[in-house]
């Protein structure tokens, strides 16, 4: 098709359409407006709004947005390819958009320079700078050496970056005499990837960099290499680097905190490190190498380790446990060791957690206790550089102590004894010894050899002045008490009392009191008894000898725990012996009293023993006859011969027997008359002339004769009647 043109009749005259007619499209190849002023290109999106591009001279374009609602009026370039600004000071962009847009007008002025924007985002500026503000007071943003940013202000007060339209200095960002201030009262927050500062200060308010939950790492270096401060988000840590410090008060104090090597962290104050906390929790091992003053209680749930020691006034232990893992424990004291314990004071002694020794207070008593069963309590000492067993306490025997050596007992005021409530046991031959300051035995008890079902005896020695150890004394096995001496030592003191008083009084001076017996069973007493053993050649003799001083005396007497009463004596002035309490006893019948030293006065030789004495009562009795009444007799027998005294009454009988009457000993056989011995009556109520009383021979009874000596009394005589007589005769003991 041909070329049709649409002309007007000349220039700025005609239009396409009217205010109010608007073509819907228009297809063209190409538009070319006039270069007349009012050749605009005006572009009517809504009423009242326009947007008009109009060109002016030297090539200029002016695009105009009319907004009738006061609305943002955005200019927008949308490009699908290649924004191209030609060779003049052209700008390029590919496959982006850029919106430049305000509340004023946008101006973007390059002059011999070259703005750059890279394909990730970077901006760069070839040029002398970037000025901000109007003609001849703007700042200028150059770059300085080392890729250094630099902003110059003509300002002298300094340069204010201002944080949005409003003109209010609290929401500025100022930099004043080389000091960057953020003046805000809210929260100012950089969202960059990192912050460089290279000059003196930067003066923050509330500062925020990162998003939440998101983190971002803060770095500050140090002029010493790798070392700094840096906040490492992702382990939401902040750390000094190797060995940079946390400085406190000033920067040049001795008040800081730092890690003085890998895993090594050091707190260090000039004079004192307070710490004020309810409660101070240290879970791993605290190392203090100077002096730790805690004026509370210092809880630890853990172990406290101090290899150089500790210095503690009072321990409180809450646990029950003191535990050492390795080595020895020892406890150096300036003073005493006390161990206060409750529980009667109670100290278990334990190996491997098993007991074996317990030392207590029982009732006010010391107990040292083994509590291992049969276990023994042994104790050793050191004896010239070899190991020994002092004492052996056998627990498996009750206790049964065994001395490996000697057991002394040194104390001179009051002399001590050792005593034992058990048994004290020594080997096959046991001494006790006792020793002068020159380690001589002076006096010395031996056992001899013990053996089964052997007897054995106990022999005491002592020492003589310029002597040597002599036995004198023996304990038999039989329990016998043997003083040796020397052969027909007639000189010699076996057994001596020294009658020595040392201060005081006495009443026994120079007393041997030898007792027998005790505080035993009232069944059973004890006995002395005084033996001389006769010898080959010389009879036995046990011998008390008075002393030759006037008013000397032997004396027995019940001696008792307050003194005693005189029983016997025997008195040297007089030679008197004299029993004083109690009775003369011949234990052994026909044994008596022998006096035999005085004259005799028969033809033959006399039985001079007195040996019976007796007094008594006997109630006699008629042969075959009854009594009437009372009948009684007492009777006294001196040695052989019995004088009895009776009195009897008889029943009436018919009866022509002989009266016999009963007396209380036999008479002694006879075979003449001579012998008869006799009687006489005292009272009778028979009535004869006379009457007389003789003993029956071998018999315990008399007769009764009457007028002559052979006319016997017969019962029918006695019948009825009393008679009172008295009788002498011998019996054969």
């Amino acid at each position: 098709m041909a070329t049709k043109n649409i002309v007007p009749r000349a220039d700025s005259e005609g239009k396409l359409g009217t205010p109010s007619k608007f073509w819907l499209s228009a297809y063209l190849d190409g538009l070319n407006l006039g270069n007349a002023a009012a050749s605009n290109l005006v572009f009517t999106p809504s009423t009242g709004d326009t947007v008009t591009f109009a060109a002016g001279t030297n090539g200029t374009l002016t695009i105009t947005t009319v907004d009738t609602a006061a609305a943002a009026a955005n200019v927008g370039f949308v490009v699908d390819g290649t924004f191209d600004i030609d060779a003049a000071g052209a700008v390029t962009i590919d496959g982006s958009a850029i919106t430049i847009g305000g509340d004023s007008d946008v101006a973007i002025d390059i002059d011999s320079s070259t703005l750059d924007i890279d394909a990730s985002g970077a901006i760069t500026l070839d040029g002398v700078g970037l000025a901000v503000g109007s003609s001849g007071a703007a700042s200028l943003i150059t770059s300085g050496a080392a890729s250094d940013i630099v902003v110059t202000t003509v300002h002298t007060a300094g340069m204010a970056f201002q944080l949005n339209a409003n003109t209010n200095a609290a929401s500025e960002v100022e930099i004043n005499a080389g000091i960057l201030d953020l003046n805000v009262t809210g929260v100012s927050t950089l969202n960059t990837t990192g912050l460089t500062i290279t000059g003196p200060t930067l003066q923050l308010g509330n500062f925020t960099t990162g998003a939440d939950d998101t983190g971002v790492d803060v770095r500050f270096f140090s002029a010493t290499a790798s070392e700094g401060i840096l906040y490492d988000a992702s382990e939401d840590e902040l750390g000094l680097l190797l060995t940079t410090k946390l400085k406190f008060h000033d920067i040049g104090g001795g008040e800081e905190i730092f890690a003085s090597a890998n895993g090594h962290l050091e707190i260090n104050a000039g004079t004192t490190l307070d710490i004020t906390a309810p409660t101070i929790d240290v879970n791993g091992t605290m190392d203090v190498s100077g002096a730790f003053t805690n004026g509370s209680t210092l809880v630890s749930t853990g172990k406290i380790t101090a290899d150089a020691g500790i210095d503690i006034d009072n321990i409180n232990i809450d646990g029950t446990t003191i535990a050492l893992s390795s080595g020895h424990l020892t406890l150096d004291l300036a003073a005493q060791l006390i161990i206060d314990a409750d529980d009667e004071g109670s100290i278990t002694l334990k190996n491997s957690g098993t007991s074996y020794g317990l030392i207590s207070n029982a009732s006010e008593h010391f107990k040292f206790k083994s509590v291992i069963s049969d276990g023994d309590i042994i104790f050793q000492g050191n004896d010239g550089g070899s190991e020994i067993t002092a004492l052996t306490l056998d627990m498996s025997a009750a206790g049964a102590a065994t001395f490996s050596g000697d057991v002394g007992i040194l104390k001179s005021s009051p002399v001590s004894f050792l005593r034992s409530s058990g048994s004290i046991t020594t080997g096959s031959r046991g001494d006790f010894s006792w020793y002068n300051s020159a380690d001589s035995t002076v006096a010395l008890i031996r056992a001899l050899a013990v053996t089964d079902n052997v007897g054995t005896q106990l022999d005491f020695y002592t020492r003589p002045a310029g002597g040597d150890l002599t036995k004198s004394l023996t304990i038999t096995s039989g329990g016998n008490i043997a003083m040796p001496r020397a052969y027909n030592d007639t000189s010699s003191t076996v057994l001596y009392v020294d009658s020595t008083i040392t201060g005081g009084a006495s009443t026994y001076q120079g007393s041997l009191l030898l007792q027998a017996g005790g505080d035993g069973s009232a069944s059973y007493g004890g006995s002395m008894v005084l033996y001389g053993h006769a010898h080959a050649s010389l009879p036995g003799t046990a011998l008390i000898g008075l002393s030759a001083i006037s008013g000397s005396k032997f004396t027995i007497n019940n001696y008792g725990a307050g003194g005693g009463d005189e029983l016997f004596k025997v008195e040297r002035d007089n030679n008197n012996a004299t029993v004083s309490l109690g009775n003369l006893v011949i234990g052994t019948p026909g044994k008596g009293i022998d006096f035999s030293a005085t004259a005799n006065g028969g033809t033959s030789t006399p039985n001079e023993l007195f040996d019976d004495y007796e007094e008594g009562n006997f109630t006699p009795a008629f042969t075959g006859v009854n009594t009437s009444g009372t009948a009684r007799g007492f009777y006294t027998k001196i040695g052989d011969t019995v004088h009895a005294h009776a009195t009897i009454t008889s029943v009436s009988v018919s009866d022509g027997n002989q009266v016999k009457i009963s007396l209380p000993f036999t008479r002694i056989a006879y075979t003449d008359s001579a012998h008869n011995g006799g009687g006489s009556v005292g009272y009778t109520t028979l009535t004869v002339d006379e009457l007389a009383v003789a003993p029956s021979n071998n018999e315990a009874s008399c007769v009764l004769y009457k007028d002559t000596p052979s006319a016997s009394v017969t019962r029918s005589d006695m019948s009825g009647k009393r008679i009172d007589f008295s009788i002498t005769y011998q019996t054969a003991t």
